[in-house]
């Protein structure tokens, strides 16, 4: 084998490794989050598990998932996860649990989470969650972390949110720490087929981003949803089917400019 074609296997293997390591500090993300440039901020009307813990659902209140991603199109570098989300009254409460890694970095995650109405137009949450970092080079590593959300909807069409994540800061290793990240979202639905959503995302450690995303529902089953987001530039696009209003379907592709594409899908039941 030639220089060049082993200096191209080395940069590239360094470069997925590094991009995986990284994404050891990310939070979880379901389709629709992905496919709407991962705004995750403002909730909507169903029960959620992966978005702002503040976010009660006002109707499809109880509801379980199971969903799939594939990084960069590596066949090895997978993503599982799934949970339960029910409200009552004026509170939601949520279990998950989450898989992400390949052969050099796995990470397990549990959570739970609670969300309770505060005042007439202001709802608010919080997440906890910890699991086990394995890390190929540096062994194995627990860890523990927190998100704190407020929700508040103004009226039928507009609605803001905050959302702090990780405020523990975990460690991957000696030298790597996740930042604490603060989301500034907005949501606003101009018709009622067309939603649009945007954050301002500023992480301390990574600096200040911005996404958004379009969802327009020609019927009431059927969702088509378009993202971007930069800190890399990630366009995203997606689908979202529901069926007798009980089960859904919901598909993601996103394309990060350095390292391709990823896809994924999620699977919902709703009571």
């Amino acid at each position: 084998m030639n220089k060049p074609i082993i200096f191209f296997l080395f940069f590239f293997n360094t470069l997925i490794i590094s991009a995986l390591k990284a994404q050891t500090f990310e939070n979880i993300y379901d389709a629709r989050s992905e496919s709407l440039g991962r705004t995750m901020s403002v909730g909507g009307e169903k029960a959620t598990l992966f978005g702002n813990p503040a976010a009660i659902a006002t109707s499809h209140k109880k509801m379980m998932t199971l969903g799939g991603q594939s990084r960069f199109l590596l066949t090895d570098v997978q993503m599982i996860h799934t949970g339960v989300a029910f409200a009552q009254k004026e509170q939601q409460f949520g279990l998950s649990a989450q898989y992400f890694g390949n052969q050099y970095l796995k990470k397990w995650t549990i959570g739970a989470q609670y969300g309770r109405k505060l005042l007439e137009k202001l709802d608010a949450g919080i997440r906890i969650r910890g699991g086990q970092l394995d890390l190929d080079i540096y062994g194995k590593r627990f860890y523990f972390d927190a998100d704190l959300g407020l929700q508040t909807k103004l009226n039928s069409q507009l609605s803001f949110a905050a959302l702090l994540q990780n405020l523990m800061r975990f460690r991957a290793d000696e030298q790597e720490q996740a930042g604490t990240t603060l989301r500034l979202g907005i949501a606003y639905l101009p018709s009622k087929k067309v939603k649009m959503q945007a954050e301002i995302l500023q992480d301390f450690k990574q600096g200040l981003g911005f996404q958004a995303g379009v969802e327009y529902l020609p019927t009431s089953s059927l969702a088509f949803r378009i993202g971007t987001r930069t800190n890399p530039v990630t366009p995203s696009f997606g689908i979202g089917y529901v069926i007798n209003n009980k089960f859904s379907i919901d598909s993601f592709a996103t394309y990060n400019l350095d390292l391709g594409m990823s896809t994924g899908v999620n699977l919902g039941i709703f009571f």
